[in-house]
């Protein structure tokens, strides 16, 4: 069958090519795409050559790369011994920018949820990798602490949607109006403009409590470190977004507040986790691991009972013949694009 794909193969360069898929084999089966979603900060920071191992062959993104890893279409078919979905159900995956994935027993498929339309489905890709946030430290009952987000994309927006789900009273900061905005939209009640001025805005909505929980969603080196001057003491702070762009300077003040202060610095890259719980786990003995499947659907749960809003976040939805178009304005026009998924669906 034909299969057309999204190949990053150089800086800025986009192409959609087409290969022919033959049937699944043994274990495995192909997922027919209704949607799949951008992921604006691992591919642009892949497609601009920010992430410098896209120029290291054999990297996990080295040029030409495939991106993408947010699927949700139906079962085309299934090859022997497959028994994560039926033919012709509709499933959550990772897979990429392309017509079909092929999936295995091993990788993450969840039957999407009756009733959850499918492009707020895949859009809650980005709610998964926010969700990463609470699994690295969750808010406790008896803290009753502020949380602030640095960093109002899609990923920080709704980072602080699933603290403020959890209880918790969120700060947003970003340095665009428009993102600040929409978050409010998004129930954030609490927004400040990121930059000069911010620790005063933050001191006086929190009436100089410090945040107990600081969450970098940005991936800047620099934005950390005010995380860190910003967090009370004995708090967390949470590297949601991953660093990328090296940061000189002198580390000796960063390592002496975090020894000083009590400071706990918690990586969140959702990809340690595992797909599923491991067998054994309902022995009531063994603590349940943190997993992807179990994250994203708790994601489902909370965007069918409205403790998260994803349509809000989506702003463009494309062919596969305007994805370069896409790619573009989520880079140069982030006011614009705050967040951009492909639709499939017609095929010649």
């Amino acid at each position: 069958m034909r299969n057309r794909y999204v190949l990053f193969t150089g800086v800025k360069r986009v192409e959609v090519l087409e290969e022919t898929l033959g049937a699944p084999p043994s274990g495995a089966a192909l997922v027919r795409s209704e949607f799949t979603f951008i992921s604006a900060g691992t591919e642009l920071a892949n497609l601009t050559g920010a992430d410098p191992q896209v120029f290291r062959p054999g990297s996990w993104c080295a040029y030409p790369w495939r991106p993408g890893y947010a699927q949700v279409g139906l079962v085309e078919a299934v090859g022997e011994g497959f028994r994560a979905a039926a033919p012709g159900q509709r499933v959550f995956t990772l897979g990429g920018h392309a017509d079909y994935a092929r999936v295995t027993g091993q990788d993450l498929v969840l039957p999407v949820p009756d009733g959850l339309d499918p492009l707020d489905a895949v859009a809650s890709r980005m709610a998964g990798v926010a969700a990463a946030a609470i699994v690295a430290k969750p808010p406790a009952w008896y803290e009753r602490g502020w949380v602030a987000v640095y960093g109002l994309g899609m990923v920080g927006n709704l980072a602080a949607q699933c603290y403020r789900a959890l209880g918790a009273r969120v700060i947003g900061l970003d340095p665009l109006e428009s993102r600040r905005a929409l978050a409010r939209t998004c129930g954030i009640a609490h927004t400040v403009a990121a930059g000069p001025g911010a620790a005063d805005a933050l001191d006086e909505i929190t009436h100089g409590q410090r945040p107990h929980i600081v969450v970098d969603a940005t991936g800047r080196g620099e934005v950390v470190l005010e995380a860190v001057a910003r967090v009370g003491n004995h708090g967390h702070v949470i590297l949601l977004g991953t660093p990328r762009v090296p940061l000189a300077g002198d580390l000796t003040s960063l390592l002496s507040a975090i020894h000083l202060r009590n400071l706990t610095v918690h990586g969140a890259l959702e990809w340690s986790l595992p797909a599923a719980q491991p067998a054994g786990f309902n022995n009531p003995v063994t603590r349940p691991v943190p997993n992807l499947s179990d994250k994203q659907g708790l994601v489902f749960d909370w965007i069918r009972d409205g403790r998260l809003a994803i349509r809000p976040l989506i702003s463009h939805v494309v062919r596969p013949d305007k994805v370069a178009e896409a790619y573009a304005g989520l880079l140069e026009q982030p006011e614009a694009y705050t967040g951009a998924a492909i639709d499939w669906q017609e095929r010649s």
